[in-house]
């Protein structure tokens, strides 16, 4: 399993991704210090995920998410 230090690291992993099942293997590994992340089919083969995480210097709710293009067809 792929260890993750910075949030960075995990925006990388996914980027490297070619399937749906790559994504939630990484989504499944993913630590909860780093907030809580989820994936939506947002068009013909492309899933947006998304990472959600209280700053606490902020003191808010921060979301980030991106669109990622992957095969889709093991998704139903």
């Amino acid at each position: 399993m792929k260890t993750f230090n910075h949030i960075d690291d995990i925006w990388e992993a996914l980027d490297t991704c070619t399937t749906v099942d790559q994504i939630y293997d990484i989504l499944d590994s993913i630590p909860q210090k780093f907030g809580t992340w989820w994936a939506d089919v947002v068009g013909e083969n492309e899933l947006e995920v998304t990472n959600q995480w209280w700053d606490k210097y902020q003191e808010d709710m921060v979301v980030e998410s991106r669109t990622f293009e992957v095969e889709l067809e093991d998704v139903e």
